[in-house]
């Protein structure tokens, strides 16, 4: 499932702004252009210094420069409860896409375009950054696929996992941002 476009206008109409002052701030790229494919290593390069340093969110969201509601803001806060690191996108279901690591399974939604279109195939071993939206997990624009493919063993093997997970009632479907951040087990949310 992905956003509503509403919802994926409210994530673009906060998160380019984002970009753009890191931009402003760091002088990366010379020239950004969001709707120019050939910008996409530009992007990869300012999102990386978002998530470098906390500090930028709320550098961000104090200074305002785009003159974001209060609510957006504070939204930008709950960014530094993301998740970042390598991930099996395991399925895309009706309500979600579950991407797994070692010990947690997410249940992630796509923006405009549903994971299976942006990736060689699922499963797929993927880096990414999860992030809380609205009581949701997203996924921050940019996807970086392996090119592994996996054996029917494996595969076995990781559907294994989600369904003991999914028994369990262990999905993961909110980063809760009401609690400290300790590390990933703290940073969740659990749904039963």
């Amino acid at each position: 499932m992905r956003l509503a476009s509403s919802q994926v206008q409210r994530f673009y109409s906060i998160w380019k702004p984002l970009l753009l002052y890191v931009n402003e701030r760091h002088k990366l790229v010379a020239r950004m252009d969001f709707d120019d494919p050939e910008c996409i290593p530009d992007i990869y390069r300012l999102r990386e210094a978002v998530w470098k340093d906390d500090a930028v969110l709320d550098m961000f969201a104090l200074e305002n420069p785009a003159g974001l509601p209060k609510e957006d803001l504070s939204l930008v806060k709950s960014w530094r409860h993301r998740i970042a690191g390598k991930f099996f996108i395991l399925r895309q279901l009706k309500k979600h896409a579950i991407f797994m690591t070692d010990n947690s399974v997410y249940a992630v939604l796509a923006l405009e375009s549903f994971f299976e279109e942006l990736v060689p195939h699922i499963p797929c071993y993927v880096e990414a950054v999860l992030l809380p939206f609205e009581g949701q997990i997203i996924y921050d624009t940019l996807l970086a696929p392996y090119p592994i493919v996996f054996g029917r063993g494996i595969q076995a093997r990781m559907r294994e996992e989600y369904m003991a997970v999914k028994r369990e009632r262990k999905i993961i479907e909110t980063l809760n941002t009401e609690l400290p951040v300790i590390g990933v087990s703290q940073d969740c949310a659990v749904v039963a």
